[in-house]
């Protein structure tokens, strides 16, 4: 039942179901950031956010970063990865 789910699911997470998944969608979309060239447009799409502009208020407010800031502090430059 739900509310069966929900108890083992507290026990287990500190955050809510829905709270969880945003949490992996962001953190999938900063993968793409540091290891892509995508447009933040299409980092949006491919980690699951059907708005982009919902994924850049819950972006910055997940990571303190606006997405095209925490590419720019966390990509390493090509000629340090060769």
């Amino acid at each position: 039942s739900d509310s069966t789910f929900r108890r083992y699911w507290f026990k287990a997470f500190a955050d809510t179901p829905a709270q969880y998944v945003i949490r992996l969608k962001i953190e999938e979309a900063c993968r793409l950031l540091v290891e892509t060239k995508m447009k933040v447009s299409e980092i949006a799409h491919a980690s699951g956010f059907n708005d982009e502009l919902y994924f850049y208020r819950r972006f910055k407010i997940e990571t303190g970063f606006t997405a095209l800031a925490y590419r720019q502090r966390h990509q390493y430059p090509l000629s340090f990865i060769s």
